[in-house]
């Protein structure tokens, strides 16, 4: 499976660019970070099998549910 968003996490122009805007300009956590994405939608397509469409989606939040 060839998804855009591992054809996006294959060109370092793109996770640099991306990537940075989240975890700011530090290359080794980008690059770990793209090793984990990567491992993911491998592990995603090995229990799921061969879908047309994944998504990585980054939803930050700091919620106190304690009060």
């Amino acid at each position: 499976m060839t998804t855009t968003v591992q054809q996006i996490l294959q060109d370092d122009h793109a996770v640099t660019d991306r990537l940075g805007a989240i975890f700011g300009n530090y290359p080794d956590r980008i690059n770990e970070r793209r090793a984990v994405y990567l491992h993911l939608l491998d592990e995603f397509e090995n229990i799921y099998g061969g879908s047309d469409q994944a998504f990585l989606i980054r939803a930050p939040a700091r919620i106190n549910l304690k009060g």
